[in-house]
């Protein structure tokens, strides 16, 4: 199976998650949010999908993508039903964005091609 398509079977599962999947009140993901992570993960190389270590719930509705390249730069995307954040660290300069509107992929876009896939 490629990249891809473990994303998108990730994805699958957790969008089957009921309220409360974690015994501790956790919000059940939007279908909205589930087509923002789908459309990101489509428009990113397959080549930095690759640099994708995991792809994971949050409590709050939200899906963490979580890059780490092979020079051990990250980065953290976080998805939401509107909005997303971004966290890492790339060549030694902390990133850390927040309120970037879904509609809006150009910057996060930037960061993830930022990461080194062939060393």
């Amino acid at each position: 199976m490629n990249k891809i398509d473990e994303l998108h079977e990730s994805l699958d599962i957790i969008s089957k998650l009921e309220d409360n999947w974690d015994g501790y009140g956790a919000c059940v993901l939007d279908n909205q949010t589930a087509m923002n992570v789908k459309l990101l993960i489509n428009l990113i190389n397959s080549d930095y999908l690759e640099l994708c270590d995991d792809l994971t719930p949050s409590p709050y509705g939200t899906i963490s993508l979580q890059f780490t390249d092979r020079t051990g730069n990250e980065l953290n995307i976080e998805v939401g039903k509107s909005l997303i954040g971004m966290c890492g660290d790339i060549d030694g300069k902390m990133i850390a964005q927040d309120d970037i509107d879904c509609n809006d992929l150009c910057d996060v876009m930037d960061h993830v091609y930022s990461l080194k896939v062939n060393i």
